[in-house]
C-alpha cells in the first residue's frame, strides 16, 4: 500500500490546478490549495474533493511568511507551483503601472519560486 502524500498546489483554484487537485485527491492524497483567488481563481472548482483530502489557504505567493507557515503546518511532500496570471499582458501592465519597475513582475515570480524551493529544502534536509 502506498503512503498518502501531501501536495501543496499554488494557484489550484484555476483551471489546471483544480483538475490536478481533483486527480491527486482521487488517488487518496491530501491536497493543500494555496490560491489568491483573483479573477482566474474560483474556489467552487474544488467542489467535490472530500474535506479530509483538501485544505484551502487563501494567500498570495508573495507572502513569504504565510507560504513558509503553510509548508510547515501541513508537512508538504511536494509542491506544484501553478500560480500564474492567465492574462500576462494585463498583469505586467498593472504591476508596472503601480510599481514603476518593468522588471518587478519577473523579479517577484522568480524570488517566490526560490523561496518555496529553499524553504522545502530547509524543512526536509535540516
Amino acid at each position: 500500500m502506498m503512503q498518502r502524500k501531501t501536495y501543496l498546489l499554488t494557484g489550484a483554484a484555476g483551471f489546471i490546478g483544480s483538475n490536478l487537485a481533483h486527480h491527486l485527491a482521487s488517488k487518496g492524497d491530501k491536497v493543500v490549495v494555496y490560491d489568491k483567488l483573483t479573477y482566474a481563481g474560483n474556489k467552487a472548482s474544488l467542489d467535490g474533493i472530500p474535506t479530509e483530502s483538501l485544505a484551502f489557504v487563501n494567500g498570495d505567493i508573495c507572502d513569504t511568511a504565510l507560504v513558509y507557515k503553510t509548508l510547515a503546518k501541513y508537512g508538504v511532500d511536494a509542491v506544484f507551483h501553478l500560480a500564474a496570471e492567465s492574462y500576462v499582458d494585463r498583469s505586467i501592465d498593472e504591476v508596472y503601472g503601480s510599481m514603476g519597475d518593468s522588471d518587478y513582475f519577473h523579479k517577484i515570480c522568480h524570488y517566490q519560486i526560490y523561496c518555496i524551493l529553499h524553504k522545502n529544502r530547509r524543512l526536509y534536509n535540516g
